[in-house]
């Protein structure tokens, strides 16, 4: 039988991701993701805690998507997340 050699990378390939790492995506992606509606447009955006003090916990998206205007004149963001719709209070 000949010898078995160990999988050799050279560095043009991605690592591959460990079972754990696959199941913390996927938890991310159920969890953290989301889609927003503002005035007919579709966007999407995830949320972040961002280690200061005790944790700030924030919303992410582009501003093409939710502007300063929009948060200044609503009071309320419409997300989807795991395919079920949330209202947000912002202001």
């Amino acid at each position: 039988m000949k010898d078995i050699k160990k999988e050799v990378f050279n560095g043009n390939y991605l690592i591959p991701v460990s079972i754990q790492g696959t199941e913390q995506i996927l938890f991310q992606i159920k969890n953290c993701i989301f889609k927003i509606y503002v005035d007919g447009i579709t966007g999407t955006g995830f949320f972040c805690e961002i280690p200061y003090k005790n944790g700030l916990h924030t919303l992410i998206t582009s501003r093409h998507v939710l502007s300063k205007e929009y948060i200044y004149k609503n009071k309320l963001l419409i997300i989807s997340i795991n395919d079920e719709q949330k209202d947000i209070k912002i202001g």
